[in-house]
């Protein structure tokens, strides 16, 4: 019997070949698909939300403190650093966002500090 012009006989011979290279095929194509999803699991970094609500909350305690007005200087960097970080973090650049969060909270804790140690001393030459 003949099938594709090959005896039967012939065609058994190619059949082991044919289906090691299909399997190979498709563990070529399972590996891919492993390997591309390992790829996007490693570059997705978590988002720095905890970092975004310390500053925030680091940001609105040197404004009840009045440090706009006590320690302008340490406030503007603060609130520089702040916009930064929630820059960084709409663009998804979160390791970025990151330190800029953490830049602004420890400005804006050094912020409230100077404004609660000037009120504290009785100078109100800053008025």
């Amino acid at each position: 019997m003949r099938v594709l012009g090959l005896k039967t006989e012939e065609l058994s011979l190619f059949l082991p070949a044919i289906s090691k290279i299909i399997n190979l095929k498709r563990a070529r194509s399972i590996g891919l698909l492993a390997l591309f999803f390992v790829l996007i699991g490693c570059s997705t970094t978590e988002r720095p939300t905890r970092e975004m609500i310390f500053a925030s909350a680091a940001m609105r305690a040197s404004q009840q403190s009045f440090a706009e007005k006590k320690a302008p200087d340490l406030y503007r960097r603060a609130e520089n650093a702040f916009w930064r970080a929630k820059r960084f973090y709409l663009a998804k650049d979160y390791e970025q966002a990151k330190k800029s969060a953490y830049e602004a909270r420890r400005l804006a804790e050094q912020a409230e500090l100077s404004a609660e140690l000037k009120a504290s001393s009785g100078n109100d030459w800053f008025k």
